[in-house]
């Protein structure tokens, strides 16, 4: 398994996780709580520098639009 996909797994695990969620793979499907979801990521590198009221604003946004996951 290459670096990337193991990244990518814990990344998601930690959001899901963190959620209460349950994080699973059903045939060639990731599951949340059981149920089959497209996983809809981001790579936010802006948190870094960002203020808490831009990185707040940020994660409602991605929240509105769908995102499951994300990385910084």
């Amino acid at each position: 398994m290459s670096r990337a996909i193991v990244l990518l797994s814990v990344l998601i695990a930690s959001t899901v996780f963190a959620s209460g969620a349950e994080l699973g793979i059903k045939g060639k499907q990731f599951t949340i709580n059981g149920k089959p979801t497209f996983l809809l990521g981001i790579s936010y590198y802006g948190a870094l520098g960002a203020s808490k009221d831009f990185i707040r604003s940020d994660l409602d946004d991605m929240q509105k639009y769908g995102f499951n996951w994300f990385r910084l």
